[in-house]
């Protein structure tokens, strides 16, 4: 779902397509940190095919959710979710063994990861492009935007449990939370992603997926009352981006409610 701003507000463009998201799926991620997972998984089992997709495989899939992202930014959901069903279906069929777990990853850091973790749990796995996992995800924005927000999330939780350290992802379903005002689990799910942002994110949008969970955190510690620390994390959104309106926006409210409560 979208970041909600205090007044209520949302911005889709800027909560799901950031500057270089690159959010069409379908990419080659690269294996730069070979030697590095080369030497972990010789210490493991299951052998660990690190990447399984080729774009021939993925044409027709990208194509689908193409169209399909289309329609779910220009406020057409109910049309996107069938060719979201479609690339979900054929990519469950290629990926069917049981005995395989699938990742969706968006680079080298998340791919080592990914492969490292299943190894330690003797279990044999795949790092694929993020087509399907973007499929999983849009949909849960399309049922969010159709008005089934039970729904929408458990979709969005299923693209977090095929990349548990995706930040985006991961954002998402803290927002979910954010909105339900499950204060608790919004802001546990927000520090992961800032954790993971930090870690996994491809550079060229690390920096927004780390202020937007700092923004969550700051949003929820305002909601517990706890405005002083609720200020470091929006100055230290200001620190990775000075023009960070939404974060200044926040410091605005806090003085406010400060102010109010000097003169009550």
């Amino acid at each position: 779902m979208p970041e909600t701003a205090r007044a209520g507000k949302t911005d889709l463009q800027s909560a799901y397509a950031p500057p270089k998201l690159k959010l069409l799926g379908g990419r080659d991620i690269g294996m730069r940190n070979s030697l590095s997972l080369f030497a972990i998984l010789s210490l493991a089992g299951p052998t660990v095919p690190a990447l399984a997709e080729t774009p021939k495989a993925e044409v027709t899939e990208k194509a689908q959710f193409d169209r399909a992202l289309q329609m779910v930014m220009s406020g057409k959901p109910k049309e996107a979710i069938p060719l979201l069903d479609a690339v979900i279906a054929a990519n469950q069929a290629r990926h069917a063994d049981p005995a395989i777990q699938v990742y969706c990853a968006r680079g080298p850091a998340e791919t080592l990861m990914y492969m490292a973790e299943s190894a330690a749990r003797g279990r044999s796995a795949v790092a694929v492009g993020d087509t399907w996992c973007d499929a999983l995800f849009f949909k849960g924005y399309a049922l969010f935007d159709l008005g089934q927000r039970e729904e929408s999330r458990r979709w969005i939780e299923r693209a977090v449990a095929m990349a548990p350290h995706n930040a985006h992802y991961k954002g998402e379903l803290a927002e979910s939370y954010k909105a339900a005002r499950e204060w608790g689990k919004a802001y546990a799910l927000f520090a992961e992603t800032a954790e993971d942002a930090r870690v996994y994110s491809p550079d060229d949008i690390k920096n927004f997926d780390l202020r937007r969970a700092l923004r969550g955190m700051g949003f929820v510690l305002i909601e517990m009352g706890k405005f002083d620390e609720a200020t470091a994390k929006f100055e230290e959104c200001l620190k990775l981006d000075p023009d960070d309106q939404k974060a200044k926006g926040e410091l605005r409210f806090i003085e406010e409610q400060k102010a109010k409560k000097a003169v009550s």
